[in-house]
């Protein structure tokens, strides 16, 4: 990727101390990467975003390893420069006419200017959430920090978080489970047993399908993207193919 020739650029200039390397999970680890876990092999990580939130950022934060995350400066540069985060956005669906008018652009758009009002909700930037980040605003300052920091203290204080952390999301989980539990059972009326589910139950075919089953709501308006109409169809017959990933705007939103 362009960003990356930059940072091999700024290797080669001398910048960086002897013996600092950067490797990529794929380079290092290739097919055998087999866990997040790994990562404790390593005295940081640097993580480029493909999206706002990502399950590997949890992974790899909850590991307790010291994350090097581009500055909001230097992720705009970069989102205007070299299109990162591209998969941001799957699909243009049509805005509802009933819902409420907001002030705020449309998330669905490609443009920095659109990302820049939105970046406050990246993982990157949830400071309550996600501590003891460290932010660069170039490769240059990376390995300043890569140099400069406490590595070891800031591994510490992650894991402190991150205990912390699991206390308090269990306890949001199982309070929101016991809310879902007793909304299921109130809705199956009396002489049921509680959390059982009729004999030869099954679950609708897709979510239009559970939409309309359950609230009434009108089926999902078709993507209208080339090529898409047909896998909206398999969809609506219940079978789910399997969809191959494609670059850019131009992917079947479902």
């Amino acid at each position: 990727h362009p960003f990356l020739k930059e940072l091999a650029d700024v290797m080669r200039g001398g910048s960086a101390p002897e013996g600092l390397v950067f490797a990529s999970i794929h380079w290092e680890y290739g097919h055998e990467f087999s866990s997040p876990a790994v990562f404790k092999d390593h005295p940081a990580v640097v993580f480029l975003p493909y999206q706002f939130s990502t399950m590997s950022f949890f992974e790899a934060y909850r590991q307790s390893v010291p994350m090097l995350v581009p500055s909001r400066e230097l992720l705009l540069k970069w989102v205007s420069k070299y299109g990162l985060m591209w998969e941001r956005v799957y699909g243009d669906p049509v805005r509802p006419r009933d819902l409420p008018r907001s002030p705020l652009p449309n998330p669905n758009s490609f443009d920095s200017a659109t990302v820049a009002v939105w970046l406050d909700t990246h993982d990157f930037f949830q400071g309550d959430r996600f501590p003891h980040l460290l932010h660069f605003s170039s490769w240059e300052h990376a390995i300043q920090l890569l140099q400069s920091t406490d590595l070891a203290q800031v591994g510490l204080q992650m894991h402190l978080h991150n205990q912390r952390e699991y206390v308090l999301q269990r306890h949001e989980w199982q309070q929101a489970l016991v809310k879902a539990r007793a909304w299921a059972d109130a809705s199956r009326g009396a002489g049921r047993r509680p959390g059982v589910l009729d004999r030869g139950h099954q679950s609708p075919a897709n979510v239009s399908f559970a939409l309309h089953s359950l609230y009434g709501l009108p089926p999902l308006p078709p993507d209208p993207k080339p090529g898409c109409a047909a896998l909206r169809e398999d969809w609506e017959r219940g079978r789910v193919p399997k969809v191959k990933r494609k670059k850019g705007p131009d992917k079947c939103h479902a």
